[in-house]
């Protein structure tokens, strides 16, 4: 019986792969008679619920598929949630832009909505909890004024205020907002200068990405966008951080046949300069085997705890010597972060004394139960 349960998952999972990855009307194949029952939760758990709609309506799978008329309306209705929340962060965004505009401050929206016009040609087939931007680290000060003034934000990390991002090992800062109606979803923004921590080596060398920008006129707002085969790696890089959640190897899957022969290659040149050849491979062999077998799929990390451990496992395994191995635990024991910030008293955030809170908050929340 376990055995069929498992299988039944297993099936359940590859159909929703099947119908998520990008494919020809003619060389669609699903199963005869698959089990609906659990899907639509499968979907909404994966972040998927918007694109399976989409693609049974693109390809007119519904009958093709035998899908009953009760999982139809249930996908339809997790779209439309997602189109609402959608355009509600598209308007956010749009605001944002301006309002840095203004200030002479550059954006590159990487995710999100921008993501989902990008690659699948529709804004709103991507789900999304929150806004990701990148700005210069010169204007991260001005960012953070702008944001927690005009536009109403308040800080979420740091939460008691802006620290100088250079004092710190971080790459982004989180910011939120409470919605106008009470019926609508809180905006939460993530702003970052970099894509991972300061001491991590597999990081996007984030001055590359500026050079390679060019502003796009979208939505009545310019945005910069990187090259194809930059912006390709940074998600290659943030889906291998957080251990490729099924969403990001779609999104990634749909990104790389997007891109012709010539973005492929450059794709490739720009890994090995960048010295993540390897896990770029890596990458390339999970999308690639999707419509093969399912893949492996780790629960979600339910605490910061276990989420520490795991990026230094996951770091770690691509670092070729000891030596380098003990410089990262080093440096990720020694480099405060927002959070130890907000645990150093007064107005100054003495550096000192945040190094000095680290290790003894990481021993706390990563080996303390």
């Amino acid at each position: 019986m376990a055995n069929q349960d498992t299988n039944k998952a297993r099936e359940a999972l590859q159909l929703l792969i099947d119908l998520c990855l990008p494919q020809e009307e003619e060389t669609v194949s699903l199963p005869q008679d698959p089990d609906w029952g659990a899907f639509p939760d499968l979907a909404r758990q994966h972040g998927l619920s918007p694109l399976v709609y989409h693609n049974m309506s693109k390809y007119n799978l519904w009958d093709k598929s035998n899908c009953p008329k009760e999982i139809r309306e249930s996908l339809k209705m997790d779209f439309i949630y997602n189109f609402r929340r959608t355009e509600l962060q598209r308007r956010e965004l749009i605001k944002i832009t301006k309002a840095l505009a203004n200030a002479s401050i550059p954006v590159i929206p990487y995710k999100g909505c921008f993501l989902s016009q990008l690659i699948y040609g529709d804004p709103y087939v991507r789900a999304s909890a929150d806004i990701d931007i990148i700005v210069p680290r010169e204007d991260t000060k001005k960012a953070w004024d702008i944001l927690t003034g005009e536009m109403g934000y308040k800080g979420v990390a740091p939460s008691k205020g802006f620290v100088d991002v250079n004092k710190t090992n971080e790459y982004h800062f989180v910011v939120m907002k409470h919605p106008a109606a009470n019926n609508q979803p809180l905006h939460l923004l993530e702003v970052h200068w970099e894509l991972v921590r300061s001491y991590n080596p597999l990081k996007v060398p984030i001055k590359k990405v500026w050079e390679s920008v060019t502003p796009f006129p979208l939505w009545g707002i310019t945005l910069y966008q990187p090259s194809h085969p930059i912006h390709f790696l940074m998600l290659a890089i943030h889906a291998i951080d957080d251990n490729w959640p099924l969403k990001s190897l779609i999104d990634l899957a749909a990104f790389h046949s997007s891109l012709s022969l010539c973005e492929r290659e450059a794709v490739k040149k720009e890994a090995q300069l960048w010295v993540v050849y390897t896990l770029l491979e890596e990458t390339l062999a999970k999308i690639m085997s999707l419509r093969t077998h399912v893949p492996y799929l780790e629960s979600p990390l339910p605490s910061r705890r276990e989420y520490g451990i795991h990026i230094l496992k996951r770091t770690m395994k691509h670092m070729g010597t000891w030596r380098d191995r003990l410089r990262y635990i080093t440096q990720t024991l020694t480099r405060p972060s927002f959070r130890d910030y907000d645990l150093v008293p007064g107005k100054g955030k003495s550096r000192i004394l945040a190094t000095i809170v680290r290790p003894y908050r990481l021993i706390k929340e990563w080996l303390l139960k």
